[in-house]
């Protein structure tokens, strides 16, 4: 019995050693790479000079004597959403902060507004107004790597009565790349 049970247990492992796949060595190498995601976005030209506006007015980058449209190119390696921010504009003894919304005037004082407008071949996409946080609406949806965007910025000045009177107020816009979903 005891042959029978060896032999029958001898047969079970050849049977297992012929069906279990065989390696062709000790070792199978694979390779695994992986490239990080980079996203980086520059804007064209850096800065802005509306020149000296009256209260209560309005002045758009590309309707100066010196016209400005913005570029926001995609430095990244992934498509990128772009979204703009503003802040508060700031001068010598004072500011005025930035808002989505018109003032009132004269009741509210020292509040302003900055806006983006994205361009689209010749033609204006819809304005959006800018506040400290991202905005909502993006300047660029999934914007390609080396892609580029066009922009023109809009200042609406605050009410009349407002500090700053013939002082230079500095105000800034960040466009923020995020990698699109």
């Amino acid at each position: 019995m005891k042959k029978l049970l060896v032999g029958l247990g001898l047969a079970v492992l050849v049977s297992a050693a012929l069906w279990l796949p065989s390696a062709a060595g000790p070792e199978a190498p694979i390779t695994a790479s992986v490239t990080v995601q980079n996203v980086s976005v520059t804007v064209s030209p850096a800065s802005v000079n509306y020149g000296t506006l009256s209260f209560e007015t309005t002045k758009r980058s590309d309707a100066l004597t010196t016209p400005v449209t913005f570029t926001a190119t995609n430095n990244g390696n992934v498509n990128e959403d772009l979204k703009v921010r503003g802040s508060d504009a700031t001068f010598s003894g004072g500011s005025w902060t930035i808002q989505a919304a018109a003032p009132t005037c004269p009741a509210q004082i020292n509040l302003f507004r900055h806006s983006a407008i994205g361009k689209t071949g010749l033609a204006d996409d819809p304005e959006f107004f800018m506040t400290t946080v991202n905005s909502g609406t993006n300047l660029a949806s999934a914007l390609a790597a080396a892609g580029a965007k066009d922009f023109n910025a809009n200042i609406y000045m605050p009410c009349s009565g407002s500090g700053g009177l013939g002082l230079t107020a500095s105000s800034s816009i960040t466009v923020v790349a995020l990698a699109s979903p």
